[in-house]
Order: C-alpha cells, then sequence, then structure tokens
C-alpha cells in the first residue's frame, strides 16, 4: 500500500486512540486536539508495484516515525497501546515514536514542514546500514559518541540498537544508559576539563605532565587514552614523559589535523625508544566513516587507531546539528580560595575557549604567541 494511505490510516488510528484515552482520563476532547495533538508519519514503501507487500495483497510495509508532544500521563501510555496493536495487526510495519516538550516538537515540525525535510528513520538506518557495512568490510574499530549532537534521544536509541545488532567492530558507547541498558561496553577518553583544571591551578606549562600524574593515581592504569590538544597538541607531545607514554595506552586526536598528528605522535614514541605499533590514537574529530577509512590506511604499519564518531551517527537526518560546547569557565581548589579563570586552546584557528586575556596569557606562557 502507498506511502500517502499508510500515514493516513496510522494517524487516524493514533487519533482514534487518543480521543479516547482522552476521553477515559477526563480530559475533554477540544483540549487535547488544541495544542499538544500534533504528529508527524513517514514510511518508506517496501512492496511491489502493485501495491502488495511481503504478505498478502494490499497489506501494509514500511516503517513509520511518529512524533508527538505529550510528555507524561495517560495520552503518552495510550499513544503507545495503540501503535503496539496496529504492530500486531500489520506485522510488515514497523512503527518509531518520539516523544518532544512542546516547544521542540513545534520547532522540529514547522522547519520540518517549512523546508520539506522531516527526519525519516527509514533513511537514517539505510544509511547507517552502508557505515556499518564499511566498518565490517574493512575491520574499521569505532565507538559511537554522539549523545551531545544527537537529533532526539530516540534517533541515538535506534541507532545503538542497529550497531549492537550488525556492527561487528563497533567497541561501546560514550552514553552510560544505553550501554547499561543494551549491555554495551561504557568507552570515553580524558575531558578537557581535567586538564583546565590543572592548567588554572599549576601553570600552563605544567598542566599536562600533573594532569597525567594525578589521572593515573586516580584511575591506577583504567582509562588509558589521553587528550592531547588541551594546551595544542604540540605542547602535550613535549610535556610526554617516557613514563607517561610507557604507561597510558594511546592517545586521543580531537582537533587539527589527523595525519599531521600520526606523524608527529610516530616520531615523538621513537624518540622515547617506544614501539608506536603497540600504542593507539583515538580519533574524534568531526568524523565520517569515510574519512575515518582514510585515516586507518594512513595508520597501517605505524600505530593502531580506533575512532569515536557522533553526530554522523545520531544526527545524518539533514539538519543541522547543535553547536554545543560544555567546557570550564572557572574553578578552585577549596571553599578558601579564589576562583581562577580556565581556558582551553585548540589545534584547530578560532577554537581557542576562554576571555580573549586570559587565552592571550595563556599563549605567552606557553611561547605560542606570535
Amino acid at each position: 500500500m502507498k506511502k500517502s494511505h499508510v500515514s493516513f490510516i496510522l494517524a487516524a488510528a493514533l487519533a482514534a486512540a487518543l480521543l479516547a484515552g482522552c476521553g477515559s482520563s477526563g480530559s475533554s476532547t477540544e483540549a487535547s486536539g488544541s495544542k499538544e495533538a500534533g504528529s508527524q508519519s513517514q514510511t518508506q514503501d517496501t512492496g511491489s508495484q502493485d501495491g502488495s507487500g511481503s504478505g498478502t495483497e494490499g497489506s501494509l510495509s514500511g516503517e513509520i516515525t511518529f512524533w508527538h508532544s505529550f510528555t507524561q500521563g495517560p495520552r503518552l501510555e495510550t499513544i503507545q497501546k495503540a501503535a503496539d496493536k496496529f504492530m500486531e495487526e500489520n506485522p510488515d510495519v514497523k512503527i518509531n515514536i518520539e516523544t518532544f516538550s512542546w516547544n521542540d516538537f513545534y520547532t522540529k515540525w514547522t522547519t520540518g514542514l517549512a523546508s520539506g525535510n522531516v527526519p525519516d528513520m527509514s533513511e537514517i538506518l539505510c544509511k547507517l546500514s552502508e557505515k556499518v557495512e564499511l566498518s565490517n568490510q574493512h575491520q574499521l574499530r569505532f565507538s559511537e559518541f554522539g549523545t551531545r549532537r544527537r537529533f532526539s534521544i530516540d534517533v541515538q536509541e535506534t541507532v545503538i540498537k542497529r550497531l549492537n545488532d550488525t556492527a561487528k567492530y563497533c567497541t561501546g558507547t560514550s552514553n552510560c544508559y544505553f550501554a547499561m541498558k543494551y549491555g554495551m561496553k561504557m568507552m570515553g577518553t580524558h575531558p578537557h576539563e581535567w586538564f583546565m583544571f590543572h592548567g588554572a591551578q599549576f601553570g600552563y606549562k605544567h598542566a599536562n605532565y600533573m594532569a597525567l600524574e594525578n589521572w593515573v593515581n586516580v584511575y591506577d592504569g583504567d582509562l588509558g587514552i589521553a587528550l592531547s590538544d588541551t594546551y595544542t597538541s604540540g605542547i602535550f607531545l613535549s610535556n610526554l614523559s617516557r613514563k607517561q607514554a610507557k604507561l597510558f595506552d594511546g592517545v586521543r586526536c580531537d582537533s587539527g589535523n589527523e595525519f599531521d598528528f600520526i606523524d608527529k605522535l610516530v616520531a615523538r614514541y621513537k624518540e622515547l625508544g617506544i614501539d608506536a605499533t603497540t600504542k593507539t590514537i583515538v580519533f574524534s574529530n568531526a568524523l565520517d566513516f569515510t574519512k575515518a577509512l582514510e585515516i586507518q590506511e594512513y595508520c597501517k604499519d605505524k600505530i593502531r587507531c580506533s575512532f569515536g564518531i557522533g553526530t554522523n551517527l545520531t544526527n545524518d537526518t539533514g539538519f543541522a546539528p547543535s553547536n554545543i560546547v560544555m567546557k570550564l569557565t572557572q574553578c578552585k581548589m577549596n571553599v578558601n580560595q579564589e576562583w581562577r579563570e580556565c581556558i582551553k586552546l585548540s589545534d584547530d584557528e578560532g577554537k581557542h575557549t576562554g576571555s580573549p586575556e586570559e587565552v592571550q596569557a595563556c599563549l605567552y606562557e606557553l611561547r605560542l604567541a606570535k
């Protein structure tokens, strides 16, 4: 059956169930339809040209994404029950329900209508299948790092479930909840904030060294991928001691030119008398799978590599992702000390974080000022 017919039937079924649910909860039908009862549905027609699906002629088939803004209570439960019943009666149809606050729903819905572009989960999963196939074919190891810039929690969960089922070389997820829910390995590395705190407290020259030493004291060898770019990777590599290079499993590259970083890190390991092929670089700077494969090829016979891929997994929807940055702004060792400003540099031009005055002071201290 064609897409428009499936969408109409589903919307009618859910609307009928919704009205029934509102009536049973004692609220008026007019009130339920005034502001919150918005929905969006899409399907992919997977039947043959004569309109038949995988079952009998004229049966429904495809995948539907249904948006609504009922965040709690009997209306939400009624929508889920209606969807479950619809899927039971039409086994070739899968319904993905996404719940938003009214403000988020209104923004996403009106933006989608105006542009003619609303998220289609079947398209997202189709793209995901191609990425998984590339990873499986080339033994490309990656983790899902997509929480911060995901389109929605429902999209992220759908992606993670599919990765868990089909991606042979997906090593885990940085989302603690989904790692627990789906029995996946929790993946993570050092945060910039750890190094920013040490820079504010102990000075920028000593920040990397002190941060790595204290990390070992706290975690006793676990979580052994060191973050390199808080005060630029060049400063990090010059501060990296032989003991630390031996102790840590590898380094994360989160900004700058990945290929230059590979050469510089391999050279630094060689200076310290360490076999770089026993170490790992985790790349996490706005990656897609095609670029990750290019980096993997460059790393071959030089150093091990893995990838943290986020937005390309959880927001490959056609919508611009939110530009969310979370960093320390101030810190103090205890309540008796004064606040100290925290800043972060970057290997990418124009991405330094903090007041211009403190950034300039840091650049001067590290002899990076132009």
